[in-house]
């Protein structure tokens, strides 16, 4: 399983600096690789609506979250305003900034 992360958006936002963050199960250790299972799993990532929400006028400098996960034969794509995360995909999020790499 490879889930990659785009973070677009913001205050100090520099779309040619901001690379994506890759966290793939081949890469990590197998409790990490579990543990990311796990929340792909808990957050339904597979049967969330893209977009799960979107800005609204005047919102310019809030970021989006871009989740794009590829598990064997499905592939799933959600973006999310940050404010309105849920919580099970922020888990995700989060797990894949501190544990992925820079792509």
């Amino acid at each position: 399983m490879r889930v990659t992360l785009k973070t677009s958006g913001g205050v100090g936002f520099f779309p040619g600096l901001a690379r994506p963050i890759v966290a793939d199960t081949d890469a990590l250790e197998p409790e990490l690789s579990e543990r990311l299972r796990e929340l792909v799993e808990n957050a339904g990532f597979f049967e969330l609506p893209d977009p799960i929400s979107t800005l609204s006028r005047g919102a310019a400098d809030v970021r989006t979250e871009t989740l794009t996960v590829e598990d064997a034969a499905r592939v799933h794509e959600v973006a999310a305003v940050e404010t309105s995360i849920p919580e099970a995909l922020r888990e995700l999020v989060d797990f894949v900034k501190e544990h992925g790499t820079r792509a």
